[in-house]
């Protein structure tokens, strides 16, 4: 149903929706004025726009201003997993969002493991960034952290800070605490620090560098734990190299090595099914030229051996080196090919 005032002020009731831009209203009672643009809605209000889609109790909306106010809402980011609640929530534009008494989770549907709560909650899409005021990260519905201030990334733009921890515990490590730190050092070098804490064997520092240039991409991981308990205090280790690069045309070259300090690394420190069945690190280098019709390579391959059990004759072959030179002329002599 519509009534429509002499004062230019129209009442939708029933199953009511109103559409400006990319945004739509809905709601059991819409009143719209004219004159001042103003809308207000009740009962059953559902809110959707291109970055957001709120369901409320009630709503008052500026349209020319585009700014709005909506009571105890519901909100979810379409094409994300991040969703929250709130007392009330406060628009400016399509794309700043103001949040009061809020909470706030990226989990999937129907995971709300980690959650954010904060008294007050701003969102900038356009930034990609919020920001949350006396807040509380929980886990699982346990406290893990308060701060007066937090700024946390709403996509997949990267941003420096903290991330989220990963807690556990194992027969190897007892209670297993991993809190990593990231560094977007530039659009394409960041590195990773992760202090690690494990009561049975002590803190572990790991690191992370990657990095992406015109000529050459790779990342070089590395994990220190000094004085392992459960390993006669001696220090045990990490190191990984990836490396592609392009140093000058025609000539290509690739790096891909790893090192541990003892064949139990991966069955004590090992976070899944694929590093405690390891048997062997690949150290492998290549380089390549490229002719018109023919190429050289040379390839250095070695292996570190992690699993103690395996005989001399179930290792992998070293190649030092192998060298392979390949063509494929335009013209054969004497008829070859």
């Amino acid at each position: 149903n519509i009534h429509a005032s002499s004062a230019r002020v129209f009442t939708l009731s029933g199953d009511a929706m109103i559409r400006y831009d990319e945004q739509q209203l809905r709601a059991s009672n819409i009143t719209y004025t004219r004159t001042s643009g103003e809308l207000a809605a009740e009962d059953g209000v559902t809110f959707a726009g291109p970055s957001l889609v709120v369901t409320a109790d009630s709503a008052l909306i500026e349209t020319a201003a585009e700014r709005g106010r909506l009571n105890n809402i519901a909100f979810t980011v379409p094409g994300q997993h991040a969703r929250g609640q709130a007392s009330t929530l406060g628009f400016e534009g399509t794309k700043r969002l103001y949040l009061d008494k809020a909470s706030y989770t990226a989990c999937p549907p129907g995971n709300r493991d980690w959650l954010l709560a904060a008294k007050k909650i701003e969102i900038d899409q356009t930034k990609g960034t919020g920001v949350a005021r006396n807040a509380k990260v929980t886990f699982k519905k346990v406290p893990l952290l308060y701060t007066p201030y937090i700024s946390f990334p709403l996509d997949q733009r990267r941003k420096s800070g903290l991330l989220f921890p990963k807690i556990g515990t194992t027969d190897e490590t007892g209670l297993d605490i991993s809190m990593p730190w990231y560094w977007n050092i530039a659009p394409n070098r960041d590195l990773t620090l992760t202090p690690r804490l494990m009561t049975d064997r002590g803190v572990m520092l790991g690191s992370e560098f990657r990095y992406l240039t015109r000529h050459s991409s790779g990342s070089i991981k590395g994990e220190l734990l000094p004085s392992d308990k459960e390993f006669a205090n001696q220090d045990r280790s990490l190191l990984a190299v990836q490396h592609r690069g392009n140093p000058v045309p025609r000539l290509s070259t690739s790096v891909q090595a790893g090192n541990v300090s003892d064949t139990r690394y991966f069955e004590d420190f090992g976070n899944n099914l694929v590093q405690t069945s390891q048997t062997s690190l690949e150290r492998t280098a290549q380089a390549t030229w490229h002719a018109d019709s023919w190429q050289v390579g040379i390839t250095v391959q070695d292996f570190q051996n992690v699993d103690a059990s395996l005989s001399s004759l179930e290792r992998p072959y070293k190649q030092l080196p192998q060298i392979v030179f390949s063509t494929a002329p335009d013209r054969r002599l004497l008829g070859l090919q």
